[in-house]
């Protein structure tokens, strides 16, 4: 069993590599940046969707995948900021802290992402911040970090800790108070896009 584990993820690693290099051949090939920047947010699909695998070495070998793709491409890291990525972050760590908070059950434990799948969309923010110019998408998230920070895990505390520190030297404020009608309609929509991408809930491995 363990030799089959260690092969099956020495399998998914060569997978996300391929598709690495993939990615990236195929947005370079390809003309115009709105197009190269849709393009790279279908692409990407299929790495995001295995930081969300229950498996944390499958989801650290996404992790990893989409980290080096960020930091080679800025295709990449403008489609992360403005194809629906951060909204889809902030739903899910909404949706964690809230069943949380919540009474526990069968069913919550269920849908609450893994710890490990927490860490890694933080340390892919992390990464976003530390390479794109233009911060102001990632405002939305600063609510729901400040929240983090108070109520989180050790890890967790600390990586919204430091991503809060960044926002806040760049001077990225949280976005200003919307009527309660409009956020709810905010939140139906993220709900229907998040589980449209098959990114809630978590996938199983």
């Amino acid at each position: 069993m363990a030799i089959w584990k260690l092969k099956s993820t020495k399998v998914i690693g060569t997978v996300s590599m391929v598709l690495s290099t993939t990615i990236l051949h195929v947005i370079g090939v390809r003309n115009g940046s709105d197009n190269k920047t849709i393009l790279a947010g279908s692409a990407t699909e299929s790495i995001i969707q295995t930081i969300f695998s229950s498996d944390e070495k499958t989801s650290k070998l996404g992790i990893k995948a989409l980290e080096e793709l960020i930091e080679e491409n800025e295709t990449i890291r403008q489609s992360l900021m403005r194809t629906g990525f951060i909204q889809k972050v902030q739903l899910l760590l909404q949706n964690s802290l809230q069943l949380s908070s919540s009474s526990s059950s069968t069913t919550q434990a269920e849908s609450t992402p893994p710890y490990h799948v927490k860490c890694g969309i933080l340390d892919i923010i992390h990464k976003l911040i530390a390479t794109v110019d233009d911060l102001q998408p990632m405002s939305i998230l600063i609510p729901i970090l400040n929240e983090m920070k108070n109520n989180g895990e050790k890890e967790i505390k600390k990586k919204s800790f430091n991503i809060l520190a960044i926002l806040s030297a760049k001077e990225i404020n949280a976005p200003s108070s919307e009527s309660t009608q409009d956020k709810d309609l905010q939140i139906q929509q993220l709900e229907l896009l998040l589980l449209e991408t098959l990114y809630y809930p978590i996938i199983k491995s």
